[in-house]
């Protein structure tokens, strides 16, 4: 890694650990571009926007049970599509974006979350690394990387 990319990376590093409702708009594109270097790396949202101060209004219904959402694309090496799975109990509109290497958004596409599966044609993608976040209203359920080898 060159010495300029390794500075970029670790002024990244900086942004993504901030609250996402006060480090503004620079900190989910941060978050990307990190993703595509090390995907492993997991943001306590809660807890960092609690130490600066910023307080979450609590559920108005404390008795409800949340179930594990999670999504899953298929396959990752792609080559011309991919399946985007949902799982959980989702309801609303999702938004699905594929990110290039510099934050750029080559494809958006939305679905009715209860549908739970979304095809994306990606064959007019070059190959390369991809990052792929999964919306859910304005809430980001998944952040992941993809690789597109032809």
């Amino acid at each position: 890694m060159s010495q300029l990319s390794s500075n970029y990376l670790f002024c990244s590093s900086a942004i993504t650990m901030q609250c996402l409702s006060a480090g503004g708009p620079a900190v989910e594109p941060a978050r990307t571009f990190v993703a595509l270097v090390n995907d492993s790396i997991n943001y306590d949202d809660d807890a960092v926007c609690l130490q600066s101060g910023i307080y979450k209004l609590a559920e108005s219904n404390p008795t409800s049970t949340s179930t594990a959402i999670g999504t899953q694309i298929q396959p990752n090496p792609a080559r011309d599509q991919i399946e985007v799975t949902l799982t959980g109990k989702l309801e609303g509109m999702c938004r699905i974006e594929l990110l290039d290497a510099l934050g750029q958004m080559v494809i958006a596409e939305k679905m009715n979350c209860k549908d739970q599966t979304k095809t994306i044609n990606i064959s007019t993608l070059k190959q390369g690394m991809y990052s792929v976040k999964v919306y859910m209203n304005t809430t980001t359920l998944l952040v992941q990387k993809l690789s597109i080898i032809r």
